[in-house]
């Protein structure tokens, strides 16, 4: 069923979005580690300068990674209508469809609060900021799961009377 293409959604942007959160992390905390080390080895002020562009280099290619979050999401949740439109359908399977869809719901929320609690770690908090898109999107993601699979419903069960997409015999 092409619903349940939202909790695979759901899932991969979840673990891609806390993934890229302990990136930034990481190249936080190793480029501090680098410049404390080249400090007590004695470099001089250009070649921390030097370290410390390569990590700025390295946060802007992560902060564009934020984005990329956001076209997944959007292309998955296209590719997940499309494929909606492929399935036979018989409306009798409406009730199915609306107990699952709650269940996605859930799922989707229980996604939202692990980011949330995941980014409110102390640790990660401070590089939040790093990816607006991500915590925008995974705040959103209960309602956003709610929109797309009311439009996969729209596109499975309206096409059943205009003789669209595969039918069953009836």
């Amino acid at each position: 069923m092409s619903l349940l293409d939202m909790i695979a959604i759901g899932g991969l942007v979840t673990v891609i979005t806390v993934v890229l959160l302990f990136a930034f992390t990481m190249s936080s905390i190793v480029g501090n580690q680098l410049n404390a080390t080249f400090t007590s080895m004695g470099a001089t002020p250009a070649q921390l300068n030097t370290t410390a562009k390569i990590f700025v280099g390295g946060n802007k290619g992560l902060s564009t990674l934020d984005y990329m979050i956001i076209v997944i999401f959007v292309f998955l949740a296209l590719s997940a209508i499309i494929l909606a439109f492929m399935l036979p359908t018989h409306p009798v399977f409406i009730i199915v469809f609306l107990v699952v869809q709650v269940i996605i719901i859930w799922i989707a929320s229980q996604f939202s609060h692990l980011f949330t609690a995941i980014s409110g770690d102390p640790l990660l908090a401070p590089f939040v900021a790093n990816v607006p898109q991500s915590v925008s999107l995974m705040q959103n993601l209960p309602l956003l799961s709610f929109i797309i699979s009311v439009i996969i419903a729209i596109v499975m069960y309206a096409k059943s009377g205009m003789g669209g997409g595969p039918q069953f015999q009836r």
